[in-house]
């Protein structure tokens, strides 16, 4: 089907419905036995009383055959209802508060604690490589000054030297952010 045909039709179609809404609202207001804009008579059944309003029901002609059932919210539980949606409102909203709280109870210290995990377990093997790099520095170190030797003898010592500086500072944060947390 083309859109614009569907979007014609969904037109039409709303456009019926509201009439036959129209229609039917004008037949409730109408007292028994007078008729209606289009010729049909109308006798409207007695009104029944809920706990939500008052409904009143009325038996139309339609071109559906359905009976139209119209709610009218009287004045006193149109606020029953409205005081019962903010009620359920804030104990929805204390329930979402509720939850973040003790997500945060129980994450929290869950995300604090593997967090500085996480830096002590970088720190280890940044200080494993670090000491696989002083080992090869240790091995070279006659060729410090000269030799066929030195170039490597240079890497392995700035690598040796960068990898303790990430260890050193991976433990040190690690130490500050636990720290930071037991005040």
């Amino acid at each position: 089907m083309q859109s614009n045909s569907f979007a014609r039709k969904l037109g039409i179609g709303v456009r019926v419905a509201s009439n036959i809404l129209r229609e039917r609202s004008r037949a409730l207001q109408q007292p028994e036995g007078t008729s209606t804009a289009s010729g049909a008579s109308v006798t409207a059944a007695a009104p029944e009383v809920t706990s939500r309003g008052v409904e009143a029901v009325a038996s139309a002609p339609s071109e559906s055959g359905v009976p139209f059932t119209a709610s009218v919210l009287s004045g006193k539980a149109a606020v029953k209802t409205g005081s019962r949606s903010r009620v359920a409102a804030q104990k929805t909203r204390a329930v979402g508060h509720a939850s973040r709280r003790f997500g945060q109870a129980v994450w929290g210290p869950f995300a604090h604690v593997s967090g500085v995990l996480w830096l002590e377990v970088t720190g280890l093997f940044f200080g494993i490589f670090a000491l696989f790099f002083a080992q090869s520095v240790y091995r070279l170190r006659h060729d410090y000054a000269s030799g066929q030797g030195h170039g490597r003898f240079l890497l392995y010592s700035a690598a040796a030297l960068l990898f303790f500086y990430f260890a050193g500072t991976s433990f040190v944060r690690a130490r500050r952010k636990g720290r930071y947390r037991s005040r």
